[in-house]
């Protein structure tokens, strides 16, 4: 006998579901859809007010039967009607389409009294809300500086509201539009205020550079970095910045204060810091007319590398009921001395549910470090006997983890008298960090030598008498 496929094709013919009501947006992409159950698929013809619809320069009939109507207008609002067709019959099915329409944009926008000193009152006419209520009001602000750029600088949450203060930037010419919004969407852009009417007068910065944050690079150098302020900002002419960095320590250190004179720089490097030392900064902008405020104080270590090897070779050496002896190759990447190291994550698996699939270092798992980056070998102590355990390996700087070794399985033996911990095991030229139990594991051993010794001492008590 010989083995073949069975292929069984279901075929029916085409049964709608569901098909519309369709509410479709003015000045919008549409999307009627007609998807009835058929097999094989159905040929799709669409028709309104009696025609058929034909792929054109407003329509399109996509592969699975639906319409597409390219910037919808008030004439596409009727009755449509969508017929399918296969091998085994056909069907239609008639459905309503609506035609909604966002708001009005506001009207006849005038700043009411002079931007000299730095606020005005823009008031305006509301129109027509059409198929929703208003909700809001958005107001955009173009600048000398960037024209015919709009920048959202207001949402009026009033939408009843017909004037609105604003507070503006200094040393700028402005002009303002606005939308109105629904929940159908917002309008179409309002004309904007005259031009040359709204002129604003200099004054201190009040804004700070954004994204101040550190960075380590390889050079051995720390990059305090920020996003120089847009000219919109700077109040005045002259804008500048003063960075102040200083060394976190146990007692509060002086700021050292850098004055960074170009206003389009973005970032200062501290040279030569030392490795893994917490460092803290703050960042003002300042003008001709003054100094604005400072940003909140922001600290990052300097860390110039997160180790990229892994450990290689990882090798399971002497096993005990309580201990294992561990060995790897040395990741190349990491730093003689300071706080590089390895961190040895290992992790018990029931003998009942297998063997699980590898994957990143489960969060449960117990680990020790190794501090001494030249070590490549340690004993762990404090393991539980007869079980099953997973072990795997990572570099580590003060900056962070490098990737994981690939995991290694074990099983400690079972539990014996004789089984009490012995010194780690060293690289013969190098010393090598070692795992010890503590805490509650600790006070295991301490019970369990307790109870050996006790019964040594009973026995030899019997001996003697006999």
């Amino acid at each position: 006998m010989t083995a073949c496929d069975v292929f069984i094709s279901v075929a029916m013919p085409p049964t709608f579901v569901e098909f519309g009501p369709f509410y479709l947006y003015k000045d919008r992409e549409a999307k009627l859809k007609c998807q009835p159950e058929a097999a094989p698929k159905p040929t799709v013809r669409w028709y309104k007010g009696g025609s058929e619809i034909k792929t054109g320069a407003r329509y399109l009939v996509e592969s699975d039967g639906t319409l597409v109507i390219f910037k919808v207008n008030k004439q596409d609002a009727g009755q449509y009607r969508c017929c399918v067709r296969n091998f085994l019959g056909d069907a239609s099915a008639n459905a309503s389409a609506y035609v909604l329409e966002v708001p009005y944009p506001p009207t006849n926008l005038k700043i009411t009294d002079t931007c000299d000193n730095r606020t005005t009152t823009l008031s305006w006419i509301t129109r027509a809300s059409n198929d929703a209520p208003i909700t809001h009001f958005l107001v955009e602000q173009e600048s000398n500086y960037e024209p015919n750029v709009f920048r959202l600088i207001f949402n009026v949450t009033n939408p009843n509201a017909t004037s609105i203060r604003l507070n503006l930037t200094g040393w700028a010419t402005l002009r303002f539009r606005m939308l109105a919004v629904t929940s159908l969407g917002s309008s179409r852009p309002s004309l904007p205020t005259e031009e040359g009417v709204c002129s604003t007068s200099v004054g201190a910065p009040e804004k700070f550079p954004d994204n101040l944050r550190g960075k380590s690079n390889k050079s051995e150098e720390l990059n305090i970095t920020w996003t120089p302020l847009p000219k919109i900002d700077w109040n005045a002419p002259g804008l500048h910045y003063r960075l102040q960095y200083r060394r976190v320590a146990d007692k509060p250190l002086a700021w050292e204060e850098q004055n960074i004179t170009d206003p389009t720089v973005g970032m200062f490097i501290v040279q030569e810091p030392s490795r893994c030392e917490l460092w803290e900064f703050r960042i003002c902008a300042a003008n001709d007319e003054g100094v604005g405020p400072f940003s909140a104080i922001e600290q990052s270590f300097f860390a110039p590398h997160i180790p990229k090897g892994k450990p290689e070779n990882v090798t399971v050496g002497k096993i005990t009921a309580q201990s294992v002896n561990v060995s790897w190759a040395r990741v190349a990447d990491l730093k003689e001395g300071g706080s590089d190291g390895y961190r040895i994550y290992y992790w018990s698996e029931s003998r009942l549910n297998g063997k699980r699939h590898r994957r990143d270092v489960p969060n449960y798992a117990s680990f020790t470090n190794v501090t001494e980056s030249t070590s490549h070998q340690i004993t762990v102590y404090g393991l539980n006997p007869d079980t099953n355990y997973n072990l795997a390996i990572k570099a580590f700087s003060c900056g962070g983890e490098g990737p994981a070794s690939v995991e290694v399985s074990f099983s400690t033996m079972r539990a014996v008298s004789t089984d009490r911990p012995s010194k780690t095991v060293t690289d013969s030229a190098t010393p090598a960090g070692s795992a010890t139990p503590t805490g509650s594991a600790t006070r295991q051993y301490q019970a369990f030598f307790s109870i050996v010794i006790a019964f040594g001492l009973s026995f030899g008590n019997i001996l003697h008498h006999f």
